[in-house]
């Protein structure tokens, strides 16, 4: 406690942070699961905005902010009012195309008649995309933002169009298309440059303080055609532009943009949810526990030298995932102070976490897991018995992992205990699959299905309990 305490007073007496907006970055689906009320939404939400605004955290983009299958507008609202009452900005993503992966919903997901669904309005035009060429869209882009600005008390909002370029096989939009350069990978500046500014105005108009901003995914400006970064000048500058910046990096040649923004995928893990699959299912987020502290201290060390006003960490799982927690905390700690070392981060940090008597051991814990976790994969995500290659050194590693957590466990604060258990629940189950790569019993899905029955494998998230029928 009293450490706690005085890290919380030395916080208290700190200069501002240097970067601005400290984003994290979310699905709806990461972070919570569907209920009809939003119960599992508002609470899971409502915790993260408690942990953000503690941590120096300002803004939260939350996509799929309104969605009937977790409560719909109101449960948006409570979450959006709830938001403002500890100071985090709720940003909601907003896409205005249907994307190269699928329906994002526009500005509300799950509600299949919503007249401000994108699904809903393409085929109101009798079309399979949006295509901004045509006044009507652009009308029910302004409309829809309008709406969203109108209903719920956000003050920002995070855009994303035309993330697998332009679509659109009409004339208008591959003129555009051209005007641009050419296909130049997925961004599509022409249709940002018409898209963002009817936002942008709307903006002005009810939100001249908030914040909107857009994504400008990959290439990054300085690999673009001149073309193409000179439609981006069109754009009012008191947007903000979000770069996948990633490992990357560019100190000469300076954005086309005014305000900018840093994204990184770093998210992390959520396997505090039972529905979160492993990673043989994962697009962007699993269930594990792999830690990547090294990773984002570079990103923050050259965000910072790209004098960027803000980072966005993307993918965002629960912070009750322990990596998780740790990783957002060193955004904070790296971002404020690039020359912190790795050493007295984790010094500071494991202490206020896990007590100061383990933090040298956590340490080693965190630090060995970076390469275990990679040990590990090829057979956690083949767990059906498809892996290849001697898992006895993931099984070695893994053994020495749960034996250096379980000797914390005891002697850690209780909060640390918590959350040494957590990390316990994933090693084990990674180890009980690396036990049977080296043990080979992949003969058939049913002696499989008994050997991960004996062992204690949960079967309401690995589900193989069907092999055995």
């Amino acid at each position: 406690m009293m450490i706690a305490a005085v890290l919380a007073a030395v916080l208290t007496l700190q200069e501002p942070h240097p970067v601005k907006n400290r984003v994290l970055w979310t699905w709806d689906t990461w972070i919570c699961d569907y209920d009809a009320d939003g119960r599992s939404y508002l609470a899971e939400y409502k915790d993260l905005v408690d942990w953000m605004a503690k941590r120096e955290y300002t803004d939260l983009v939350v996509w799929g902010f309104v969605d009937g299958r977790h409560g719909g507008e109101a449960a948006a609202k409570e979450l959006a009012r709830y938001a403002r009452t500890k100071g985090i900005r709720i940003s909601p993503g907003v896409s205005t195309d249907i994307g190269a992966y699928g329906a994002y919903g526009g500005f509300a997901l799950g509600i299949p008649n919503h007249p401000f669904n994108d699904q809903v309005q393409a085929k109101a035009m009798g079309a399979p995309t949006i295509c901004y060429a045509k006044p009507e869209n652009r009308d029910w882009l302004r409309r829809g933002t309008e709406w969203l600005l109108d209903t719920f008390d956000v003050d920002g909002v995070n855009v994303e169009v035309a993330e697998g370029g332009i679509r659109c096989p009409c004339a208008d939009c591959q003129a555009r298309l051209l005007a641009q350069g050419g296909p130049t990978g997925a961004a599509a500046f022409s249709d940002l440059a018409l898209c963002v500014p009817i936002v942008a105005d709307v903006f002005r108009q009810k939100r001249p303080d908030g914040v909107l901003s857009y994504a400008a995914y990959n290439p990054l400006w300085w690999k673009q055609k001149p073309q193409a970064t000179e439609m981006l000048r069109r754009i009012p500058e008191a947007t903000v532009a979000q770069w996948n910046l990633e490992r990357d990096s560019n100190l000469t040649v300076p954005s086309p943009a005014k305000h900018n923004w840093a994204l990184v995928h770093e998210g992390g893990t959520s396997l505090h949810l039972r529905r979160r699959l492993p990673a043989a299912w994962a697009f962007t987020q699993f269930r594990g526990f792999n830690p990547r502290i090294g990773p984002i201290r570079d990103f923050c060390i050259t965000m910072r030298k790209m004098k960027f006003d803000g980072f966005v960490v993307g993918n965002v799982g629960s912070p009750k995932c322990p990596d998780n927690e740790l990783a957002y905390l060193a955004f904070i700690d790296f971002s404020r102070n690039p020359d912190l070392s790795l050493n007295d981060f984790y010094k500071n940090r494991l202490s206020e976490l896990y007590g100061a008597e383990v933090a040298d051991d956590v340490r080693k814990l965190f630090l060995a897991q970076e390469s275990v976790h990679h040990e590990a994969i090829p057979y956690w995500t083949n767990y059906n018995g498809s892996w290849t290659g001697d898992a006895k050194p993931a099984a070695k590693a893994l053994a020495d992992q749960i034996a250096l957590a379980k000797s914390i466990g005891p002697r850690a604060s209780g909060d640390g205990r918590r959350r040494i258990d957590a990390i316990l629940q994933v090693l084990q189950e990674y180890k009980i699959i690396a036990d049977v790569a080296v043990s080979d019993v992949s003969a058939t899905r049913s002696k499989l299905a008994e050997f991960y029955e004996k062992a204690g494998l949960p079967d309401d998230i690995y589900q193989y309990r069907k092999w055995a029928k």
